[in-house]
């Protein structure tokens, strides 16, 4: 029985999308030479470089779930996702992540401590 169950779950890695090269050889030559589909989006890493993400952020709410969040708050005076709206949470909803500026971090909570 366990013979079967790897043998089948051998067959459908062999067959999965997954394993698949990304440019598959054919054979027969195509109309229009095309390039490979992409593997990554590199924009997103150009602008992460350059400095843009976050002016792309702050224009474009949507792109984050702080922005989505605080978008919300002020317009239509809602929460996103069951969490407390921003504008009324108690541990100040944007709290810090591991890329945040830690004496920050310490001067937000002696803010709040006051």
């Amino acid at each position: 029985m366990a013979f079967r169950l790897l043998t089948a779950l051998a067959a459908i890695a062999a067959v999965s999308a997954a394993f698949a090269p990304a440019c598959a050889p054919r054979s027969a030559a195509p109309a229009a030479a095309r390039a490979c589909r992409p593997l990554m989006d590199e924009t997103i890493m150009q602008k992460a470089l350059s400095g843009e993400l976050e002016q792309e952020g702050a224009e474009n709410v949507f792109m984050s779930e702080l922005g989505w969040a605080s978008y919300l708050d002020k317009n239509a005076g809602s929460s996103y996702n069951m969490n407390e709206r921003p504008s009324k949470a108690g541990d100040g909803y944007f709290t810090p992540d591991v890329f945040s500026n830690p004496i920050e971090g310490a001067q937000r909570r002696s803010a709040r401590a006051l």
